[in-house]
C-alpha cells in the first residue's frame, strides 16, 4: 500500500537531483514537500477505509492489518475518538481488554464472530503514539 507512493517519491527526487541547478533549492524543497503531503493524504485515505483516523495523524508505518501513527491529540482525546467512532459504527468495546495507566492504554472493539480491532495508545510528549491491529 505504501510502497508505490514511496517509489514515485524516490523517482521525483532522483529526477530533481539529476536536473541542472537552475531551479532554486527552495522551489525543489517545496515541490518535494508537496509530493510527500499528497502521498501521506493518499495513505491516510486508504487506511481510513479500514480504520477510523482522527484528523491530526502522521502515519509512521502500515502493513496488512497493522498501522502505527502519531497524533497531536492527547491520549484521552484519542480514547474518546475511538469510543465515539466505533460506537457510531455499532461496534461495541470489549471491556475486558481495557488496561489504562497514566502513560498508556489498550482498547479493543469487535462483534462476536468478527475480527476485533486492538488499539494501543501511549503518551508521546503532548500528543500520542497509536498502534492499530485487527486480529
Amino acid at each position: 500500500m505504501i510502497k508505490p507512493g514511496l517509489i514515485v517519491l524516490a523517482a521525483f527526487v532522483a529526477l530533481l537531483t539529476a536536473c541542472d541547478n537552475k531551479v532554486p533549492q527552495a522551489d525543489v524543497g517545496n515541490f518535494v514537500s508537496d509530493i510527500v503531503k499528497d502521498v501521506n493524504k493518499d495513505i491516510i485515505k486508504e487506511i481510513g477505509k479500514k480504520y477510523p483516523l482522527p484528523e491530526q495523524v502522521v502515519i509512521n508505518n502500515a502493513h496488512n492489518d497493522t498501522v502505527n501513527y502519531t497524533t497531536t491529540l492527547s491520549m484521552d482525546k484519542v480514547v474518546d475518538f475511538y469510543r465515539q467512532a466505533y460506537s457510531k459504527q455499532g461496534v461495541p468495546e470489549i471491556q475486558s481488554t481495557a488496561s489504562p495507566t497514566s502513560d498508556s492504554t489498550t482498547l479493543a472493539f469487535g462483534k462476536p464472530g468478527d475480527k476485533s480491532v486492538y488499539i494501543q495508545i501511549a503518551k508521546d510528549g503532548d500528543g500520542s503514539r497509536v498502534h492499530l491491529e485487527t486480529k
